[in-house]
């Protein structure tokens, strides 16, 4: 039988030394090592009976998927998803239930993981993906081993075959006696798809491309629907420095005086405040206004009144500035003074 190991914690040998063991111990938890030893003692039975016309992937990864999957054997009899478990005690399979017996309390009680349901569910994902690939297999079928001859299964119509470890060599000696459905090419073919994914195409890729949307041409606009940009198909209004349209009388059924004033335009009586002028990016250009032209019904742009510049007298000071500087001079003299009287009483007296 041909061995294929896919992980990257065993070495050519197959063997997993002390610094792997920690680092797939804190990567899988506590029970990675031993589900490793019991995949190996899965091989070494297998590789009694079996030829090398099977071949057994372990610890793949399926393409397009974070799910590794223990253990698939591909054989001219098909493929199967096997699982093996080191676990040891006394548990029952009803239907897609896994049950455990609980010595306390005398009876069987659910218990997690569900070794049934994660070995179906490795199953159908792989086949998923090969029939994806193009490969019309019509099942690939889960498989649960028990390595411990200690473990004992009661078995009630389970979903998942159930292998008990004295019964391996029976499994592949079985297996042999099935019809043969697949030919050395095929086998190499289904190998080649799962371990080399690089012909993998995503779903999304083979999804036709969608239809472009369709805009009815305007009398105002010679673009085509296929000119039309993800701009175009937006509501004016929500076009930043646009106007919203306005319906003319014919859309709305109802005819419109001649007096009436445009939407959005100035009306006849109002002045050149009331209509500022617009930038091309839609913002009014605020007019000059004075203090004397501005009316009540004018926009807030153009009832800024503007205060008239401060009178400046000679050399370029106010009146205020002059004083203040007149009052710095006063008392700068008054320093002198009294600086010097003290000077001159200071010296009569000395």
């Amino acid at each position: 039988m041909n061995v294929i190991e896919r992980s990257t914690l065993r070495d050519e040998n197959g063997a997993i030394s002390v610094e792997n063991r920690i680092r797939g111990t804190l990567q899988h938890g506590l029970r990675w090592y031993s589900e490793m030893e019991a995949q190996e003692a899965v091989t070494q039975r297998l590789s009694k009976s079996l030829d090398d016309d099977h071949t057994l992937l372990r610890n793949l990864v399926v393409p397009g998927s974070n799910v590794t999957v223990p253990l698939i054997l591909i054989s001219p009899q098909g493929m199967r998803v096997l699982m093996a478990s080191p676990l040891r005690g006394v548990y029952r399979a009803k239907l897609d239930e896994w049950l455990v017996f609980d010595g306390g309390s005398r009876r069987f009680k659910r218990t997690r993981p569900n070794l049934q349901g994660l070995a179906l569910s490795m199953s159908q994902l792989v086949l998923k993906y090969i029939t994806g690939q193009g490969y019309p297999l019509p099942e690939i079928e889960s498989v649960l081993v028990f390595t411990n001859p200690r473990t004992h299964v009661d078995m009630a119509r389970p979903t998942t075959r159930i292998i008990l470890a004295d019964a391996i060599d029976h499994f592949a000696a079985n297996l042999q006696e099935l019809p043969a459905i697949m030919d050395a090419e095929d086998i190499r073919m289904l190998v080649d798809s799962l371990t080399h994914p690089q012909g993998h195409v995503q779903a999304s890729a083979l999804e036709p491309p969608a239809k472009p949307i369709a805009v009815p041409s305007s009398p105002l606009s010679d673009q085509s629907a296929s000119e039309v940009g993800p701009s175009d198909l937006l509501p004016r209004a929500s076009l930043p420095g646009s106007q919203p349209p306005v319906p003319s009388a014919a859309a709305s059924g109802r005819s419109q005086p001649a007096h009436a004033p445009r939407a959005g335009g100035p009306s006849p009586q109002a002045g050149p405040l009331a209509s500022p002028r617009a930038e091309p990016g839609g913002r009014p250009i605020p007019l000059p206004t004075s203090s004397t032209d501005v009316s009540p019904d004018a926009p807030l742009a153009a009832r800024r009144v503007r205060l008239p510049p401060p009178s400046r007298g000679r050399f370029g000071l106010t009146r205020a500035q002059w004083v203040v500087l007149a009052l710095m001079f006063l008392a700068e003299i008054v320093i002198l003074v009294a600086m010097a009287y003290v000077v001159l009483t200071g010296t009569v007296l000395a």
